[in-house]
């Protein structure tokens, strides 16, 4: 295991923190949890433990984005407390960190050759944040981009 601090990923840079990430776990299966306590509370503070002095979104996506390729087999977001936030900018922020993993997910089961994706029935088991309309679109615009199937298999994930 390796800790990065702040001091040190902020003189090193992203790129650098991207390539020691991707030395760290070569080519081992890899599962990503990205706590959104470690991005500065201007862009989270509905969260549990908001800390001053943290990374941004935008790097946060370019660290994410840089970790494609990897032999990921799966991810989440944690800390995010919508109550907290009535803005509800933590929630849009904890979305698109799913959001950039879920892409990187794609590619890591795409070079396995079959993409299989489970989608919430809205009717039924409600999501707090992304419809499934809203899950099929984003599905459908990574195959576009792939260009292999996708299946939806509708019901609770």
């Amino acid at each position: 295991m390796r800790v990065i601090f702040m001091e040190e990923f902020t003189s090193l840079g992203v790129e650098v923190v991207i390539a020691e990430a991707r030395r760290v776990v070569g080519d081992g299966p890899t599962y990503i949890t990205f706590d959104v306590d470690g991005l500065d509370p201007v862009y989270t503070p509905g969260t549990g433990t908001p800390e001053i002095g943290g990374i941004t979104t935008c790097e946060a996506q370019q660290l994410l984005r840089g970790l494609l390729g990897l032999n990921l087999v799966g991810g989440d977001v944690v800390e995010v407390a919508p109550p907290f936030d009535p803005s509800g900018n933590t929630a849009l922020v904890g979305a698109t960190m799913m959001y950039e993993i879920l892409c990187l997910l794609v590619d890591a089961v795409r070079r396995r050759g079959l993409i299989r994706v489970r989608v919430h029935d809205h009717s039924r088991v409600p999501h707090p944040l992304i419809p499934s309309t809203d899950w099929m679109a984003i599905c459908s615009s990574i195959r576009k981009c792939i260009g292999l199937p996708i299946i939806f298999l509708q019901g609770q994930v």
